[in-house]
């Protein structure tokens, strides 16, 4: 006989905090407290008074209100979620959010508009003027595609100089711990990718191998320095404590360096765009980009980098011109 409210409370931390990574319970918690608790009534009804008209109402209604169209889907997947659980507690008898219509463009359009990859100059003008470390973590930021975290989460023992590959198994990420509902800290945590297609080998451009090397000697006189081990079990990017560099420091070091490059600001992501739209440009298939990108498929990446499509399609179209020139000449 509970409300909305407090039912979803118990089942956010008595059940989900225990089977959910650190990111995603936090976007529960965060999507639950701003817009299920304060939009409309919703969280004041009971649990088993709230039927799939009452949704789509409110989902209109948030509609009109301009809110990002990313938030009414994940409003409805938090939601998805949680009457799911009360179905299978026998709470209720059928899930209302089942075929509801979402008033919202496509997941990935939003994520296509900010798609702005760096031109050659761009990249060469932001790493010449990089300082220590981030020289380097930037250069292999562009040669590799791979994530912030999975950057900042790299071990020595993550390097194949033999093969020149990179396994990606891990990221580092600052995240919010909740001790209970009213008590969190932040800590940084080395997780597990949050999808199985995440865990992938990227080659490493041959161009920057000895760049890693001299970088890899540069980090074990630090530690040396330090009075710190040396060993496979290293982070590769540390501060000059030795310590595992804060996302946030990370962030401030390449706005530092965009500003002093001239170059226009953009997110640190946009290194990851740029590696796949410099991979389609020179004619990679979309499935081999989308296995490097560690996209969990095809369907992310395509959306993803819709905007490159079509030079791809013309250059395919432009390799048939053989059969209609060797034509006209016979």
């Amino acid at each position: 006989d509970m409300c909305l409210k407090d039912l979803m409370h118990i089942w956010l931390f008595e059940v989900m905090r225990q089977k959910l990574a650190y990111n995603t319970f936090t976007s529960y918690e965060t999507t639950y407290r701003k817009y299920v608790l304060k939009i409309g009534n919703l969280s004041a009804l009971k649990v088993y008074d709230i039927k799939p008209l009452t949704l789509q109402r409110l989902y209109n209604d948030m509609d009109k209100m301009g809110l990002k169209k990313t938030v009414i889907p994940r409003v409805n997947r938090l939601l998805c979620a949680f009457f799911n659980y009360a179905l299978l507690q026998g709470y209720i008898v059928k899930n209302p959010t089942y075929k509801l219509t979402i008033p919202t463009k496509k997941e990935y359009e939003s994520s296509a508009r900010c798609v702005a990859p760096f031109t050659n100059e761009e990249i060469n003008l932001i790493i010449n003027n990089a300082k220590g470390l981030y020289k380097f973590l930037f250069k292999l930021a562009f040669a590799t595609g791979l994530r912030r975290g999975e950057l900042l989460g790299l071990k020595v023992k993550d390097l194949d100089l033999i093969n020149n590959e990179i396994h990606v198994v891990h990221a580092l990420k600052d995240v919010k711990s909740f001790e209970d509902s009213n008590k969190y800290v932040y800590k940084r945590v080395l997780e597990q990718p949050k999808t199985k297609s995440s865990i992938r080998i990227v080659p490493i451009p041959s161009a920057i191998i000895s760049d890693l090397k001299k970088y890899l000697n540069e980090q074990k006189e630090k530690c040396m320095s330090l009075g710190q081990p040396y060993n496979d079990e290293c982070f590769l990017f540390t501060n000059k404590f030795g310590r595992t560099i804060n996302s946030s420091i990370l962030q401030k070091a390449w706005i530092y360096t965009l500003e002093h490059a001239g170059v226009e600001r953009r997110v640190f992501h946009n290194t990851r765009h740029t590696y796949a739209t410099k991979l389609f440009e020179q004619g990679v298939p979309l499935k081999t980009v989308q296995v490097l990108l560690g996209h969990a498929n095809i369907a992310i990446t395509s959306a993803i980098y819709t905007h490159v499509m079509p030079r791809e399609k013309e250059m395919a179209v432009d390799r048939l011109n053989f059969i209609f020139e060797s034509g006209t000449k016979n």
